[in-house]
């Protein structure tokens, strides 16, 4: 049998040393549980846009069809913590098509833990617990490596007690430890002094990423009387306004720049003719459902004081209030004026009519290519 060349040897012993080494480098990722990361696209101060996509919306608006172009994160809500410090997975959840399509278009995707219900007892609980606690924080970073999300979002509504004070500061720590440097953390917090007094600002933000402040919710069903939504600015009998709770977060020692401005793709119904009157019925409904009511039987008014707008039944039923083209923008432009990070959505998919998002690219272009504010007359 003819020898093969020194020349031949040599490079078939190449060859079996490349092999060697990529199977080495599968096997590291493997071993560390997480994928080569993708190259987020570059993201100018003041112009995040962090959307909220709830896993219930997969089957009316799949993660492919979403407006990518207008985002920089995506928050996946929610999966939700058991009181030994698990995680609830829905049906339906399902993290590889919306993780696979952002990272497609170079925006981060996040893993949001809570949300409103029963999470927050659960929190309690586990954050008390040093074990437990350091745990959870295992389990959540081991969950969402093997999903290659970038990172994690707390949404725990609300710490309420001296107790859970001091124990979402540990809560945090232990994340933040656990996660490293290369896993986002953010923290989602309420647009309120009621609730935003047991948060330690200046014990916890230095440990976060990106701080989402929840500036709406300001009156519902378990308000006295009906009132606006997510009004930006004071008016007669509000129960809180966008301002002055970015006031108090700032005043208290958070960094704007770690700040995002919590705007809605959702309104407020309330079964009474006018703001500032005792309601029985109060509902939610998506920014989508606005463009029908306004030519079957409803009239816009524009809140000056407020500088949001407002829907009136023509029957006197029904006061509707939520965010347009006009109120979206002045929020952007607020937020950049105070040097915040930018803005989070809840929701995303809430303004799509027709398969195309009515409010998320304005939003983005307010941010990115800032224009004359449309004027209040818009809708």
């Amino acid at each position: 049998m003819q020898r093969m060349s020194t020349n031949k040897i040599t490079f078939h012993c190449f060859l079996r040393v490349l092999r060697g080494k990529r199977i080495l480098l599968l096997l590291a990722i493997l071993l560390c549980g997480c994928a080569p990361r993708f190259a987020p696209r570059p993201v100018s101060p003041g112009t995040l846009v962090y959307g909220y996509y709830p896993w219930w919306e997969a089957a009316a608006v799949p993660p492919a069809s979403l407006g990518w172009q207008y985002l920089t994160h995506v928050s996946h809500a929610f999966v939700r913590p058991t009181p030994t410090g698990g995680l609830i997975e829905p049906r339906g959840f399902q993290p590889q098509p919306l993780v696979t399509a952002a990272h497609a278009h170079g925006v981060r995707a996040l893993l949001c833990v809570g949300g409103a219900g029963d999470s927050a007892p659960r929190f309690s609980q586990i954050a008390s617990n040093p074990p437990l606690r350091a745990a959870f924080a295992r389990g959540l970073r081991a969950y969402a490596v093997s999903n290659n999300y970038d990172g994690l979002e707390i949404d725990w509504e609300y710490p309420r007690t001296r107790a859970d004070a001091t124990n979402f500061i540990a809560l945090v720590q232990d994340l933040r430890a656990t996660l490293g440097t290369n896993l986002l953390l953010a923290l989602a917090l309420n647009g309120s002094p009621y609730i935003g007094k047991w948060i330690d600002v200046r014990a916890v933000v230095p440990h976060a990423d990106l701080i989402i402040l929840m500036t709406y919710d300001y009156h519902g069903a378990w308000s006295e009387f009906s009132g606006h939504n997510a009004p930006l600015y004071p008016y007669p009998r509000a129960d809180g306004c966008v301002s002055t709770g970015v006031a108090y977060w700032l005043q208290r020692g958070l960094p704007p720049e770690k700040a995002l401005l919590g705007v809605p793709f959702f309104a407020r119904a309330f079964n009474t003719p006018a703001l500032g009157t005792p309601f029985t019925k109060c509902w939610s409904l998506a920014a989508r459902a606005i463009p029908a009511l306004l030519t079957n039987g409803f009239t816009r008014t524009w809140d000056a004081q407020a500088g949001v707008p407002f829907l009136s039944a023509s029957n006197k039923s029904q006061i509707i209030s939520y965010d347009d083209a006009v109120s979206l923008a002045a929020k952007a432009a607020f937020a950049q004026a105070r040097g915040m990070a930018g803005v989070a959505i809840w929701q995303i998919a809430g303004d799509r009519v027709d398969a195309r998002h009515r409010l998320l690219p304005l939003v983005h272009q307010r941010l990115t290519a800032p224009a004359l504010l449309p004027s209040a007359a818009a809708r």
